[in-house]
């Protein structure tokens, strides 16, 4: 047999391989996704972006300016949350819901008619709060967590961008009183909170009310920056690595493992992370487009993995005809509330249920 010959049989013995081995590992995961098109969500009438832990659905109307927002429940109940009074002597403004928490109690943020965001908490026993901001008339939410506490971002007097805590009874908390900016992306039941700062120089950190501010040791690729954007209960975080090209990577990082590399790279959306330790990312690449001719179309993949660092196309385990989908939210049941190409961009609950031969 010939060099090339046995070559050849080399390459295609070892092709068939992974191949194989690709399609065993998905084919035998125990997961599988029930598609759910939520009953009068219509497109583009209502605008859905939070999918809360007990499958509830939260989004703005767009069509029906009473309302500030709507709450959908599996059972196919929605309800639709009256603006505050305290409104009409201020102009009506759009509110955009943010997340929601196991109790039930929505934050967001009012875009008012001057453009001037004002987070807020919505509470089926108090209804809108106002959270106030940090001196210079502006702040927005990022989350909430099932304690009540919520993290976002707000103006100082000077015109600074800082990182907050609001808390019942205690009022919003700058977290970076000496940073020059900062923002924080996400809070876990354990009231830790994630975010950026400039202290001078990009810094990842970790705030909790007992400790304060500890910088993160995260170990990053030479020419990036490391930016953290999720952590759940058990102290695991994401984040992604950003480089002058615009394209990122995945990374984890935890107190124990420390900082943990995942072969993913993307255009910086957002990922989701929740309590056991499962994560989407979102990814799209742009069209190309001449004029009123798009030559390419964008496209868009989402990966679905855990925190070991195993990821598969989320498209395997999806019908045929859901060639595109984008991934809003996803809770800690595993649930994932997406847009998908089918019937122009319908609404869709993935619902992750046991997988049978």
């Amino acid at each position: 047999m010939t060099r090339k010959r046995k070559a050849i049989l080399f390459f295609t013995g070892f092709a068939i391989a992974v191949v194989v081995s690709l399609w065993f590992w998905c084919d035998k995961r125990d997961i599988r996704y029930e598609v759910i098109y939520p009953p009068g969500l219509s497109m583009p009438n209502s605008l859905a972006n939070i999918l809360g832990d007990h499958g509830e659905i939260v989004g703005s109307l767009v069509d029906d300016l009473n309302y500030a927002f709507f709450i959908w429940e599996p059972t196919g109940d929605i309800t639709k949350i009256k603006r505050p009074e305290f409104e009409n002597s201020q102009g009506p403004g759009r509110w955009i819901p943010i997340d929601i928490n196991a109790e039930g109690y929505v934050a967001g943020h009012r875009n008012t008619k001057q453009q001037r965001l004002e987070a807020f908490l919505w509470t089926p026993e108090k209804g809108f709060i106002l959270l106030g901001d940090l001196g210079g008339g502006r702040s927005e939410v990022c989350a909430i967590n099932d304690k009540g506490m919520v993290v976002g971002s707000a103006y100082t007097a000077d015109g600074r961008k800082h990182a907050f805590v609001w808390e019942e009874g205690k009022g919003m908390t700058d977290l970076t009183p000496d940073a020059r900016e900062s923002f924080s992306w996400a809070a876990n039941n354990r009231g830790q909170v994630v975010g950026q700062m400039d202290t001078p120089g990009a810094k990842s950190f970790l705030w909790d009310r007992a400790t304060g501010i500890t910088s993160l040791d995260i170990k990053r690729p030479p020419g990036t920056f490391a930016s953290v954007r999720a952590i759940n209960d058990a102290g695991q975080v994401i984040g992604w690595f950003c480089g002058s090209k615009g394209i990122v990577s995945l990374f984890a990082w935890d107190e124990k493992n420390g900082t943990r590399p995942f072969n993913i790279e993307f255009t910086p959306h957002k990922v989701f992370l929740n309590s056991a330790g499962s994560i989407v990312v979102p990814t799209y690449s742009k069209g190309v487009q001449i004029g009123r001719y798009c030559l390419i179309r964008p496209s868009f993949e989402t990966y679905f993995g855990n925190i070991d660092g195993e990821f598969v196309s989320l498209h395997k385990f999806l019908p045929n005809n859901m060639n595109n989908v984008w991934v809003l939210d996803m809770n800690n049941s595993g649930e994932i509330l997406v847009h998908s190409d089918v019937n122009q961009g319908q609404l869709a609950l993935l619902r992750p249920i046991e997988k049978t031969e």
